[in-house]
């Protein structure tokens, strides 16, 4: 789908979360905002960014709304030092780094307390969400285990503890990738010389 058709659906979603807003709407606008990112929609990762950065700045702690999730998850599929999108090829590879303990190591290592705080701590779903989703993309064993020595150290035992779930199935998910992986890409490869490409 083309960002044009893409930004025509965002323009009646809106950027910000309506009162009362159904939490579908909220899911859409977050795959829109994702979607114009990873196409390199200059625009969107520039309000993303926009967004994201005045939600850390502000004195609010948790967010209800998908807002802050969506600028975060956006911005974890580009480049934090052009801020262009990450090839889509190298995410499906895994070969390029996840927002969490790749893309923005030296952000997300350096501000994780700010961000537990910001998200609501260890325990909140939007902070697990945001963790799972800006990694579980990712297709090799060295990112797995990224993940998983990610916040040793870094966290006390209580906030480990919590996260300790959440973890294994991020890096479950990834391993599962990478099986996938194996045993599709041939098969996709052969298709596709097949069919010229």
């Amino acid at each position: 789908m083309s960002p044009i058709c893409l930004l025509v659906f965002l323009d009646r979603v809106g950027w910000e979360v309506a009162e009362k807003e159904d939490g579908q709407v909220s899911l859409l606008r977050g795959l829109l905002v994702g979607r114009l990112c990873k196409s390199g929609h200059q625009p969107s990762i520039n309000k993303a960014q926009a967004m994201f950065n005045a939600y850390i700045e502000s004195n609010q702690k948790n967010s209800r709304g998908s807002s802050p999730c969506t600028a975060l998850i956006a911005l974890g599929l580009t480049d934090p030092t052009s801020g262009r999108p990450e090839k889509l090829s190298r995410l499906r590879r895994g070969s390029g780094k996840s927002s969490l303990t790749g893309s923005h190591p030296n952000f997300c290592g350096s501000n994780l307390s700010l961000l537990l705080d910001k998200f609501g701590g260890a325990n909140s779903g939007l902070f697990q969400r945001c963790m799972k989703l800006s990694a579980q993309e990712s297709c090799n064993e060295e990112m797995a285990k990224d993940v998983e020595t990610f916040f040793c150290g870094k966290i006390d035992a209580t906030a480990s503890a919590t996260l300790d779930r959440p973890i294994k199935q991020v890096t479950e998910h990834i391993r599962n990738n990478v099986k996938f992986l194996a045993f599709a890409a041939p098969q996709a490869d052969e298709y596709l010389k097949k069919k010229g490409y």
